[in-house]
């Protein structure tokens, strides 16, 4: 097997077949499986692939923030930005259930909660 690392020796790439451009021949992780859903988390340690949980655990948590970041994206400005004339047809408690929901997206990132969208928002 062949990988390709960063500065750190973090895997960053790899290849089972062919030899890429700057690559380092390894031998094989003990768990394959493993190593390619987590690959980014394997750190070559004297010529051998060593799974980092701490670096894997980092590496979830950012997947995590932009799956929410894309989900806010989706769910929540489609929604919110649209025309002062879209705007100016809610009513006050509509106004005020939109900003909840607007202020609670922007939170997602940190609170990990993912807000109900109001009924009447199409």
């Amino acid at each position: 097997m062949y990988v390709i690392l960063n500065e750190q020796n973090y895997v960053i790439s790899y290849a089972i077949f062919g030899i890429p451009v700057n690559a380092v021949q390894v031998p094989d992780p003990e768990d394959y499986t493993h190593f390619l859903a987590h690959y980014r988390a394997y750190k070559l340690e004297n010529n051998n692939l060593v799974f980092d949980a701490e670096r894997g655990a980092q590496l979830e948590q950012e997947e995590r923030l932009e799956e929410l970041r894309e989900r806010r994206k989706n769910e929540c400005f489609a929604y919110v930005d649209r025309s002062k004339f879209w705007y100016d047809s809610l009513t006050p408690a509509q106004l005020a259930e939109l900003d909840e929901f607007y202020e609670a997206w922007l939170q997602v990132t940190t609170t990990f909660v993912i807000p109900e969208r109001p009924e009447w928002l199409v």
